[in-house]
């Protein structure tokens, strides 16, 4: 990925020193408010260098395989004592397949366990390419509908589903999630679909994800809206309601974090 220039609020003084600084005319202070026109930023770095208290930064770079080991292998005496390893996370680590293989298979060698989280919207055939080095596979459910899922998610979740019904025949140890947002997934005809779905595919643990807005303060940073919802986290009632609801399908049901 090419570095991500972040923009925290809460730290600018509207000095104007990146007003200055960039050759493109990236910044402006409007109206006492800082406005960033992002298609112009070109990356030289300017603006970063300028910036007196820390409000501009990339984050994000392009790293190899081999370079990702060497910080895993950092950790090795942990991993072995522990019985932990690494998990690759999102974004999705099948829309880099051959980064994860190899990092997953580097991993293997070198005795650490694997694990990875994803939505599993990939062809089949990448699945296959990484099962037999990956230890673990975090799967989530979000939508059983396939008109509600391409309105929520932008696609249908036939091929979602249908791998997941590969990977539990396969015997590969997965845990499915499902991502509780208020009004869409955590609907009651959502969830009995999908549990209904997951006992016919004979799946044995399930996750409830419950709600959260982790991701509010990271989109304002990279100028991306956050669609503001008046909804909380659910309470504790009913999550327990919900976690009644997966088990009484037979599977092992819990509530992550």
């Amino acid at each position: 990925m090419d570095p991500e220039l972040f923009f925290e609020n809460g730290l600018c003084t509207l000095c104007g020193e990146c007003v200055r600084a960039c050759p493109h005319n990236l910044h402006s202070i409007v109206d006492g408010g800082r406005k960033i026109e992002r298609s112009r930023c070109t990356r030289c770095g300017r603006c970063v260098d300028a910036c007196l208290t820390g409000a501009l930064a990339f984050k994000g770079r392009r790293v190899t395989a081999d370079e990702v080991m060497k910080e895993i292998l950092k950790d090795k005496e942990y991993y072995t004592n522990s019985g932990g390893g690494i998990t690759l996370s999102g974004g999705e680590p099948l829309a880099q397949p051959d980064f994860s293989k190899a990092l997953l298979v580097a991993s293997k060698e070198y005795g650490v366990n694997t694990a990875i989280e994803t939505c599993g919207y990939a062809e089949w055939e990448l699945f296959e390419r990484l099962l037999a080095v990956i230890d673990y596979v975090m799967y989530d459910i979000k939508i059983i509908d396939p008109d509600l899922h391409k309105k929520y998610c932008g696609t249908e979740n036939r091929q979602i589903l249908d791998n997941l019904t590969r990977l539990i025949q396969s015997g590969k140890e997965t845990l499915v999630r499902i991502p509780l947002i208020p009004e869409i997934t955590d609907t009651m005809s959502n969830l009995h679909g999908i549990g209904a779905f997951l006992k016919n595919i004979a799946v044995k643990k399930v996750e409830l994800i419950p709600y959260h807005s982790f991701a509010e303060d990271k989109c304002n940073a990279v100028g991306q809206n956050y669609l503001p919802r008046s909804h909380e986290m659910q309470d504790t009632g009913t999550l327990e309601t919900i976690r009644r609801l997966i088990s009484e399908y037979g599977m092992e049901t819990k509530v992550g974090i």
